[in-house]
């Protein structure tokens, strides 16, 4: 186990213990780290690369086919803060990642740690089964495209 994997379980471990998520087997990438859990239809990806810590949810293309809102060819990515601002608009104010490449462990330590807290109060509903949030966040990107359309 990498130590960015470790960091991860550490901040992390909820997901599975909680929430009824399982850890993914490390695959090898060529460049950054990532670690990712999995409760069908959701996907949570937490990566480190290049200085920067993603923290992003995504809905399997198997559950689009035949849902009224995930389409397959929809965007089904969401980031963390996308998610937690939408919710509340000052929730990253006492943000420890503000500014700057990631660069040392405690750093990114700091950062895992705070995306964990900030996932586990604003997106229990989510990583309980309740995609309503990320619909309306569909919905959103929907009515922008038309616009930017016409």
């Amino acid at each position: 186990m990498s130590a960015f994997e470790h960091w991860v379980k550490t901040s992390f471990g909820f997901l599975e213990s909680d929430a009824g998520f399982t850890r993914m087997p490390f695959r090898e990438k060529l460049v950054g780290e990532s670690v990712e859990y999995v409760k069908w239809p959701l996907l949570i990806f937490i990566g480190w690369y290049k200085g920067e810590i993603d923290v992003n949810f995504h809905i399997d293309i198997g559950y689009t086919e035949n849902h009224p809102v995930f389409r397959p060819n929809l965007p089904r990515t969401f980031p963390l803060h996308q998610v937690v601002l939408r919710q509340d608009k000052d929730a990253y104010a006492s943000w420890p990642g503000k500014g700057g490449a990631l660069t040392s462990v405690h750093e990114v330590q700091t950062v895992l740690r705070e995306s964990a807290r900030i996932m586990q109060e604003y997106c229990a509903h989510l990583l309980q089964g309740d995609l309503g949030l990320l619909e309306q966040l569909v919905g959103d990107r929907t009515k922008r495209s038309r616009q930017y359309a016409l």
